[in-house]
């Protein structure tokens, strides 16, 4: 997929995927992917990845850089 430049992961998401979420921008919490939605009743929860590495911020606030390779997995807390 081709990123525009200061394009956030968040951004990405939306535009290649049905996704469902809390907040917006910096303060968006994805809550369901693709109808795929993080139960919450078994403290699960969406967390992105950048690089084979779990963020440090959340995907409103990353700006992709053009050999980002970006993964969503559900977790558990």
């Amino acid at each position: 997929v081709e990123i525009q430049s200061n394009q956030t992961a968040l951004a990405l998401l939306t535009k290649t995927n049905k996704v469902e979420m809390t907040g917006t921008g910096k303060d968006a919490f994805v809550t369901s992917i693709n109808d795929r939605a993080a139960d919450r009743s078994k403290h699960e929860f969406w967390a992105f990845y950048v690089n084979g590495k779990q963020a440090q911020v959340g995907a409103g606030s990353y700006i992709l850089q053009p050999a980002d390779k970006i993964e969503w997995k559900i977790e558990t807390y």
